[in-house]
């Protein structure tokens, strides 16, 4: 909602292929007002993968991390493309990475570099904390092996890397709620460019309707009563203790209190309802609400 593009990548294939995939998955988010790459349940993978990704993030050419090998003594250095296939996503637009404690490896370089770059806002847990590329190494006439590591990353701004300590978000929050919580923000950062007060108020319904669906509420089972009734075209119900809502014969749709007289209905992202009270306390109208700023209400019992 909000236009927010959603990435989510389970490892950097090393395959001959990534590079076809990552411009196609580019391509078709290229015309998102934010961006976001799940990295959660990333465990690692290729490095030029990483910078076929990043190279749709900046307009030029960019120094993104070193690999120094220890045996050969040599620093390779890997830096994004003056040319990508399609259209570059830009420098512009926010982008936020979603991470946790099993966010590792190149997963964690793709975040580091952008970390470092200042091109993304991380939200979730801090990574795993792998940054040394290791070979395997099996002990001779034992059923043993150890994996050792033969180099390190070093990043061209910090000088350092990550190993051991992992990646630090910005934004520290469970894993599970760092979508919510970075999908918000994105909308926030639209919102706050949009010139046109209509889609201004788009974004603000959907940022609304994220929030409260992070943070439902709950009604004592006495109050649940008190908002069934008729409403012009629309009908609130109670069945099995909870509240339902249809309008005519359409289908039938569970409300989800979320405040004070405020529901989610079913699915819906687009509608919202409010409900109003009397000086008695007494429920008697009920607003629809929708994105572009509208307000529908129909009388308790009106037609």
């Amino acid at each position: 909602d909000g236009n927010v593009g959603y990435i989510e990548l389970r490892g950097f294939s090393a395959s001959q292929e990534a590079g076809g995939a990552v411009a196609a998955a580019m391509n078709l988010l290229a015309n998102t007002d934010a961006l976001m790459f799940d990295l959660r349940r990333n465990g690692g993978g290729s490095p030029v993968t990483i910078g076929f990704i990043s190279s749709y993030l900046f307009n030029g050419r960019v120094h993104l991390n070193d690999f120094y090998v220890r045996e050969t003594g040599r620093r390779q250095s890997f830096h994004t493309s003056e040319t990508v296939d399609g259209q570059r996503y830009g420098e512009s637009k926010p982008v936020y990475i979603l991470t946790s404690n099993r966010t590792f490896s190149a997963a964690e370089e793709f975040t580091y570099n952008l970390k470092n770059l200042k091109r993304a806002t991380l939200v979730g847990e801090t990574t795993g904390g792998g940054a040394h590329p290791v070979n395997l190494h099996r002990v001779k006439g034992y059923p043993v092996g150890v994996s050792l590591p033969f180099g390190r990353a070093i990043n061209p701004i910090s000088g350092t890397n990550w190993e051991g300590t992992g990646v630090e978000p910005d934004v520290k929050v469970p894993a599970s709620e760092a979508l919510g919580e970075a999908h918000a923000r994105a909308l926030a950062a639209i919102a706050e460019k949009a010139t046109d007060p209509e889609h201004k108020a788009g974004l603000d319904f959907a940022r609304g309707v994220l929030e409260d669906r992070r943070k439902p509420a709950t009604l004592p089972p006495a109050e649940i009563q008190a908002f069934a009734g008729t409403y012009g075209p629309r009908t609130v119900s109670v069945e099995n203790g909870e509240l339902w809502y249809q309008r005519g014969n359409g289908r039938k749709l569970r409300l989800l209190p979320v405040g004070q007289d405020r529901f989610l209905v079913g699915d819906l992202d687009d509608f919202r309802l409010r409900f109003e009270r009397d000086g008695s306390g007494k429920v008697v109208r009920l607003v629809g609400l929708y994105p572009d700023g509208r307000e529908e209400g129909h009388e308790r019992g009106g037609t």
